[in-house]
């Protein structure tokens, strides 16, 4: 992780951003992060979309709480089988 200054970061972005596609950038203000710059080069929108999302992580971990989970393994025999009913079946809505 690196950390700069606010004063750096400007003067610096183009660099900045190709620091943070390798490793994460804390950007300080007197000395105290204000913000970190992480990498998503390479990553679909709906991706990066979906990781900042506080809904989906709260979603995520009350699905983990409820025990109302697969192992992905099964999953994935189901879907190698086409067997997209049985996959529906066990789907519940938030």
């Amino acid at each position: 992780m690196k950390f700069i200054s606010v004063r750096e970061a400007k003067s610096t972005l183009s660099e900045t951003i190709a620091e943070s596609q390798e490793q994460r950038v804390v950007i300080t203000k007197h000395g105290k992060p204000v913000c970190m710059l992480v990498g998503c080069e390479g990553y679909e929108i709906e991706d990066v979309l979906t990781a900042a999302d506080p809904a989906f992580w709260k979603m995520i971990e009350e699905r983990r709480a409820s025990g109302r989970t697969r192992p992905l393994a099964s999953v994935r025999e189901d879907f190698a089988r086409g067997d997209a009913a049985r996959t529906r079946k066990h789907r519940t809505r938030p």
